[in-house]
């Protein structure tokens, strides 16, 4: 059994092998096609002997093409289509000889070349493109600068401490500056030790939504000083630590059994230190990004809010919206497009083997097979 190798395109490969190996044993197109290329073959090899006087080259093409045919074309092989992100293999039965011996050989040598391109460049716990897909850990960092909290309330609760209790923090009292928030390695343990203890800030509890006989309950707003609002805020920064944890695994790395996010979350400690070569973990980065976004978010909204003009309010939008996508659509299709090229060029060889057959069988025959 020969074994294809592919990334991210396992569905499509399973697809064109299961195709030309139903075409290949349809014994009416086979023979059709093998009936015709013989006798326009033989009847132009014929004339050109005749010409030249050398009747040999007629048993020279006869053999060759025989050879040919039963080398390249009659004997089946099991093929199993192993796509290396999702570490899924699905086996496509009487796939002829020559295709595949030749995907095997190349898509094996590709395999092993980038193995050992990883050994050599990769970290030993970096996560590694041959696992997880083409430019996986640029993919990842992409992601990690999205992360948004999507509970409205919870969204809310962090623009609120950001308006009443950071913003103050920095303008009135001097405690820090923007730019500390921009430089600290842990941001929601730094707000923490500075969080005002007099200043107040608005936190909504999310409700229960009940179940196993226990009644729901609903979400319940307090304001809360700055230092006490800590608590509440901090159990919902890690609720939704978990939650990218277990939908990255589940999106990016297709384990949808990874309920607390650990695959996940491992991968980016050891995709941001590879890049970066600073050592922090997977849940400080996630947090980080959530709190920032959400002091950008709440910006916005405060500006919004701010009692400008529609006009004004739809040119900050503009332009928030034009600063976070310069450059961004341009990496994104890279990033996602690289993985289709590969796949769409792979696609097109194998389908040209269909066309190997006809060719083959013509005068100079053998030739095409190499240049194959």
């Amino acid at each position: 059994m020969m074994t294809v190798f592919t990334y991210t395109g396992g569905e499509i490969m399973f697809g064109i092998f299961n195709a030309i190996a139903a075409f290949f044993n349809n014994t009416t197109v086979i023979h059709s096609i093998v009936l015709i290329t013989l006798v326009g073959g033989a009847m132009a090899i014929m004339v050109y002997a005749h010409q030249k006087q050398d009747f040999l080259i007629s048993y020279k093409w006869g053999a060759m093409t025989i050879a040919l045919y039963t080398v390249f074309f009659v004997p089946k092989m099991s093929v199993s289509i192993y796509d290396t992100v999702s570490g899924r293999g699905r086996l496509v039965e009487n796939v002829p000889a020559g295709l595949a011996f030749t995907a095997s050989l190349t898509t094996t040598l590709g395999h092993k070349v980038t193995e050992v391109l990883e050994a050599a460049l990769s970290s030993p716990e970096s996560i590694q493109y041959g696992k997880t897909g083409m430019m996986f850990g640029s993919r990842l960092l992409e992601e990690l600068d999205t992360l948004k909290i999507d509970d409205p309330d919870v969204l809310l609760n962090f623009e609120s401490f950001a308006d009443q209790c950071i913003k103050y923090d920095i303008l009135l009292n001097h405690k820090y500056s923007y730019q500390d928030l921009k430089t600290k390695d842990n941001l929601w343990a730094f707000l923490s030790s500075h969080a005002s203890k007099v200043r107040m800030t608005k936190v909504t509890i999310p409700g229960e939504t009940g179940g196993d006989g226990v009644a729901p309950t609903r979400p319940e707003t307090k304001y809360m000083t700055c230092h006490d609002a800590l608590t509440p805020l901090g159990a919902q920064l890690a609720k939704i630590t978990r939650q990218v944890g277990r939908q990255g695994s589940s999106t990016l790395l297709g384990n949808t059994t990874d309920i607390d996010g650990a695959q996940f979350l491992a991968s980016m400690t050891s995709v941001w230190q590879f890049f970066t070569g600073l050592a922090s973990d997977s849940n400080t980065l996630i947090k980080n990004t959530l709190i920032k976004n959400a002091i950008k978010s709440g910006a916005k909204r405060h500006a919004l809010m701010g009692g400008g003009s529609f006009g004004d309010s739809f040119a900050i939008q503009k332009a928030w919206a034009h600063q976070e996508s310069t450059g961004g659509i341009l990496f994104d299709l890279m990033a996602k497009q690289l993985p289709v090229l590969m796949t769409t060029l792979q696609a097109l060889i194998y389908v040209a083997f269909i066309f190997l057959l006809p060719l083959s069988l013509l005068p100079r025959g053998f030739g095409k097979i190499f240049q194959y």
